[in-house]
């Protein structure tokens, strides 16, 4: 989406939301936010180069705010805006910022920038087309459509582009039954297209789930950097379980299919002493090459606003493998953040 229609939507977005407060008492204002500090280090591999893409900097410390704002007036109209400002690209960023109008309990109606969260998976989801890689990144400018009835629920996703040819489409349609949920996904944009299928079964104290997707000209999730778009139709999947154990732990194993690679993901987590302290470790192993990374963190909360957070990543792989070719051998991240409202 340009910028002339971005501009356009957070006016109307503005007009919208604001005018009702100016006119109406009836409407919920709901404001918080959360500061932080990060110090970022990575271990580079190869001195970067002025260009590529990179700082090339092996230790970045960089402070942030984000600020949300919700409006919900009484005719049904709502409106989110979510800002982010970095220090270190001194500028402020809108990671969500849309309206949303619900006449009735079936019918949903929204546009401008919003996060989609399509698909079971927990480390990944191949159905969730237009969303970038990481859920956490800021949302895509979308027009959405969503209907719902008494076991079926069906969604409608139009990106816009510059020009009528390069808009993207996606639509779910999904059925949930008593601790069940499936779901069909179809995309299609300009030399690229996808169908995939979910689904989520609860069993006693499991949570069974898995994704799969056929998709022609869109990039693979792993690796993140540098991004390969694959010639031809490739698959994409995913199958997994979780659940929480005695003890305060909680176990994720997953399976992830990609293009003719194997992974394996295993997450586990620890609460002590009524959540203060939770020890959190996972491991992504490519099961051809034999290549993996370790991702430990340690979350420790400091009073009810605030916690200290610290994680790294840990890439392992000779040259020529998966994580091997990895541009940095680990990544470490310090972060503190307070939240506000």
């Amino acid at each position: 989406m340009n910028k002339t229609t971005v501009l356009s939507l957070l006016s109307l977005m503005a007009v919208v939301c604001f005018f009702p407060v100016a006119t109406a008492a009836a409407v919920k204002v709901d404001m918080h936010g959360t500061t932080g500090l990060v110090l970022d280090w990575k271990d580079w591999k190869d001195p970067q180069e002025e260009g590529d893409g990179t700082t090339g900097e092996t230790l970045l410390l960089d402070g942030e705010v984000n600020l949300d704002l919700k409006l919900t007036s009484t005719d049904q109209t709502n409106c989110l805006l979510s800002l982010l400002y970095q220090t270190g690209k001194a500028k402020v960023e809108v990671e969500e910022g849309y309206l949303e109008f619900n006449p009735n309990l079936n019918l949903l109606l929204r546009v401008g920038r919003q996060k989609v969260s399509w698909g079971t998976g927990f480390g990944w989801n191949p159905t969730n087309y237009l969303m970038p890689k990481k859920t956490e990144e800021k949302g895509v400018d979308l027009f959405k459509i969503r209907l719902s009835g008494k076991d079926l629920r069906g969604s409608l996703l139009v990106k816009p582009g510059t020009e009528l040819k390069e808009a993207e489409a996606a639509v779910r349609i999904g059925r949930m039954l008593p601790d069940k949920d499936f779901s069909v996904s179809f995309y299609q944009g300009k030399k690229k297209n996808a169908v995939g299928f979910d689904f989520a079964v609860v069993a006693g104290n499991y949570v069974f789930y898995g994704e799969v997707a056929s998709k022609s000209g869109l990039p693979l999730l792993i690796p993140e950097e540098p991004e390969i778009v694959p010639e031809g139709t490739y698959f994409q999947g995913v199958a997994g379980f979780y659940r929480f154990l005695p003890k305060n732990i909680f176990l994720v194993v997953e399976y992830f299919y990609e293009n003719q690679q194997d992974y394996i993901s295993i997450v586990t987590s620890k609460s002590f002493r009524t959540g203060e302290f939770t020890l959190s470790k996972s491991i992504l192993w490519n099961l051809q090459d034999q290549s993996y990374m370790l991702n430990p963190s340690f979350r420790y909360l400091l009073g009810a606003n605030a916690y200290l957070e610290l994680s790294a990543e840990l890439y392992k792989g000779k040259s020529g493998t998966v994580f091997g070719e990895n541009p940095w051998r680990n990544h470490v991240v310090l972060e503190m953040v307070w939240f506000f409202k």
